[in-house]
């Protein structure tokens, strides 16, 4: 089934998108990690086509969305997509998170309780404010555009050591992940961490507090915020979680493990 690529309209710009036609029910909703885009969820809008109504938004500042010089912030983030829901006439929908897409999901929960009908959280950055801000320091790293190419190099550099090499990795997966990694990130241009810098002032442990509505916890195992999926939970041990093979890309690189799991979680909902 063919994915198709749109764009909807906010105050601000256009948000541009990713969608499937067909399936049944409210659609499910897709925000990405930083510094990635959209073309990130292609593996599971595939595996998933036809049988649920899906978008997979590039955020602000990523993939082809518009361009802000704002402060970054999660619930500027959050309320930029929801405007970008309201263009498109979506008022219920379920969402699935990675990384910085967990804690737009979550604060999009919270502002929004009435339409977040489920939060399917792939990894999510469930840190304390004092691990918080030792990670804005490690990892709010600027890549300037150089007449000698460092972009180039650093952004492929950061892909590699997200995806270590590995003699029972799929190669071919591997280099394509890396390439489409890397092209994400020098997309997004020298403030490629504009999101991070959102990310770690956000406190995701206080908005998964205020999630009312239904909880998939899904990573997996060599996810390096993995730590982070087994705590937050076992803080919240009446939300199912699933580990499943894979590391930061797992959702890309093992896509047909992600997938029953996430219909599963959206099917059971319709019966409850």
């Amino acid at each position: 089934m063919t994915i198709r690529k749109a764009y909807a309209d906010t105050t601000d710009g256009q948000v541009h998108y990713r969608h499937t036609q067909g399936g049944s029910g409210e659609p499910l909703i897709f925000f990405h990690m930083t510094s990635a885009s959209s073309a990130g969820y292609v593996p599971i809008l595939e595996q998933l086509a036809g049988k649920l109504p899906m978008i997979a938004f590039d955020t602000p500042n990523y993939g082809e969305s518009y361009r802000t010089a704002r402060e970054p912030s999660i619930a500027y983030i959050a309320s930029a997509l929801l405007e970008a829901l309201d263009d498109l006439g979506i008022e219920k929908f379920h969402t699935f998170g990675h990384h910085t897409g967990v804690s737009i999901q979550c604060e999009m929960a919270a502002i929004a309780p009435d339409r977040v009908l489920s939060t399917i959280m792939n990894g999510p950055n469930y840190a304390t404010m004092e691990q918080n801000a030792y990670l804005m320091t490690k990892l709010v790293v600027p890549n300037p555009i150089s007449i000698k190419g460092t972009q180039f190099v650093a952004a492929w550099s950061r892909a590699k050591d997200n995806y270590p090499f590995s003699l029972w990795n799929n190669e071919d997966v591997q280099a394509d992940i890396m390439n489409r990694e890397t092209i994400d990130m020098l997309r997004a241009g020298p403030e490629w961490c504009w999101a991070y810098r959102a990310v770690f002032s956000h406190d995701l442990r206080k908005a998964m507090a205020l999630v009312r509505c239904p909880k998939l916890f899904l990573c997996g195992s060599d996810d390096l915020a993995f730590d982070f999926h087994k705590q937050a939970s076992a803080d919240y041990p009446d939300a199912p979680s699933k580990d499943t093979p894979g590391g930061i890309y797992a959702v890309e690189s093992h896509a047909p493990e992600f997938a029953p799991h996430i219909l599963a979680f959206i099917e059971s909902l319709k019966t409850n």
